[in-house]
């Protein structure tokens, strides 16, 4: 409502271009004057705007990251914890256009960065199948055992499910021969994430709240 009455007090102002003109304004002091409130309302929303361009790349990061870490992992928890402090904070505005509000913003946006980073290469090394892990797949799938045990599952007396849930489980681990860094931008390799769904729910996309990392090297 105030920006609207400042747009149209501004637009006002438009046909004075000239010093002559203005014999013939319009408006006294008083009304000028009340026009100061809007005036700084909108210095308000430039310097949220900016503020909020300062940290998009690291938000949208951050944002992706939700979505790919397990819900119960405890990274997620610092995230909405962390949030919830810098929520509360950037919303004065005298508060967010502090240089010391400014640093710390950036600072706890680019922790929670790394820290996803640790995370995600941690879950990353447990989870992927390395060159020995490919081996010992193919050698597994190769065996005569389990080639006899596929004959038997003719057989109509024979638990065959069973077979069944460890040829799934076989056929369906990923072999990934990448430590995963450096990391651009949050992603996920499908054996990481076929780890992550067995230990917990999937993670629900979130909004784009706030949200790559050194070379690391795999010893396996």
């Amino acid at each position: 409502m105030r920006l609207g009455v400042l747009k149209g007090f501004l637009e006002s102002l438009q046909p004075f271009n000239t010093v002559g003109k203005l014999k013939n304004f319009l408006h006294d002091s008083a009304a000028v004057l009340g026009q100061k409130a809007a005036l700084d309302l909108c210095r308000e929303v430039d310097g949220l705007s900016e503020l909020l361009q300062q940290i998009s790349p690291l938000t949208s990061y951050l944002g992706k990251a939700e979505a790919l870490l397990g819900a119960d992992h405890p990274w997620q928890e610092e995230v909405r914890s962390q949030r919830a402090e810098l929520l509360s904070k950037i919303g004065s505005p005298k508060r967010r256009s502090e240089a010391e509000f400014k640093r710390l913003l950036a600072n706890t946006l680019g922790d929670l960065k790394t820290k996803y980073q640790d995370a995600y290469l941690a879950a990353h090394e447990r989870s992927r199948l390395g060159a020995n892990d490919d081996r010992r797949k193919a050698s597994l799938t190769k065996d005569p055992r389990l080639a006899r045990l596929q004959k038997l599952a003719g057989v109509e007396l024979m638990p065959t499910q069973q077979l069944r849930d460890f040829e799934n489980r076989l056929f369906a681990l990923k072999t990934c021969f990448s430590s995963a860094g450096p990391i651009s931008r949050p992603i996920r390799c499908a054996r990481t994430a076929a780890s992550d769904r067995r230990r917990s729910r999937p993670a629900v996309p979130r909004r784009n709240a706030y949200w790559p990392i050194s070379t690391r090297r795999s010893t396996r």
